[in-house]
């Protein structure tokens, strides 16, 4: 009866002491937000007005740190590894769910290592030329390249980003050939559009609209399945002669499998506030995002689903392995 009673006694003490740790206030110190992109790039700079307002959420500090490298992967790759206490966490983009095409290794599972938090923001693209480029709707142009294949050019930021990815769905869907002139970064590429080096790109509205509208360069037509509020004006892409396209980058945040429910629910509840603030919402769409509807962890997950299938079916037999 004894034992009975003293073990009985432990395992009360045990079960107060686990319950007293699942339910410990969080947070207690600053939260570190990894951004895998350089600083001053428009992921950190959505990252960053989000960082601000989950600090006020919060009661603790959001620190940015951009950890570069590898299309994303040296950055997520510290999330993925990292406690998963909700102390590291990862704003992304849709290279998060192309990289398993261009990596026949990567150091983590997309999926499987990572907890969803929520989908805040996807950006529009916007299909544009130099304007020499003797087309001046997407109809036109794309006979214009059927009709020369190889001839003209389009730039990116490198294999596997948002502005490559778009392209080539682009060339698969409307069965041309355009060859590809990858730059460091969007900057330099746009540059180079400018001045006529190159023909085409499909960047983002926030950075290539302004010279749309300026013009410097011809605008064709946005990459969302529906007109962007930026840029009502112009046509989606598959209104505009090639039926079903949609590409776009976005703005995800995940935290390490294994975060404690609590944890995740709290993160989660405090990124669909965030997304909700007025004063988030008007400068994220001044940088070019459009607010999704509604964001949860199950809604990221359903999402980076389809966007994983999306990208392994476009790239599917092609040679573009990165390692």
């Amino acid at each position: 009866m004894r034992r009975r009673f003293v073990l009985a006694v432990c395992a009360a003490v045990l079960g107060v002491g686990s319950t007293a740790q699942a339910q410990a206030p969080y947070p207690t110190r600053p939260v570190k937000l990894v951004v895998p992109f350089s600083a001053g790039g428009n992921t950190d700079v959505m990252g960053r007005v989000v960082a601000a307002k989950l600090s006020d959420l919060l009661g603790q500090t959001v620190t940015v740190e951009n950890r570069t490298g590898a299309g994303s992967v040296v950055g997520s790759e510290l999330v993925a590894k990292s406690a998963p206490d909700g102390y590291t966490i990862l704003a992304t983009t849709v290279a998060h769910a192309a990289n398993p095409v261009f990596y026949k290794k990567l150091p983590f599972d997309p999926v499987k290592d990572f907890a969803p938090i929520g989908l805040v923001a996807v950006t529009p693209l916007i299909l544009t030329s130099h304007p020499s480029v003797p087309a001046t709707d997407l109809k036109s142009l794309i006979a214009l390249l059927k009709a020369n294949p190889g001839k003209y050019t389009y730039g990116s930021a490198g294999t596997g980003s948002a502005i490559f990815l778009a392209t080539e769905l682009l060339k698969k869907m409307a069965e041309v050939d355009i060859v590809q002139v990858p730059y460091r970064g969007a900057g330099p590429m746009l540059n180079d559009l400018i001045a006529g080096q190159i023909h085409l790109a499909l960047d983002a509205v926030s950075t290539s609209g302004p010279l749309v509208r300026g013009g410097q360069l011809r605008g064709y037509a946005t990459s969302t399945p529906n007109r962007t509020k930026v840029m009502p004006d112009f046509p989606t892409i598959a209104e505009a002669g090639v039926p079903g396209y949609a590409a776009y980058t976005w703005l995800g945040f995940f935290a390490p499998a294994g975060t404690p429910k609590p944890i995740a629910d709290r993160l989660a509840t405090e990124l669909t506030r965030t997304a909700a603030d007025a004063g988030v919402r008007s400068r994220l769409e001044e940088l070019g995002g459009e607010m999704v509807e509604r964001t949860s962890p199950e809604a990221l997950a359903s999402f980076l689903d389809v966007e994983m299938k999306k990208w392994a079916a476009v790239f599917e037999g092609a040679d573009v392995r990165l390692d």
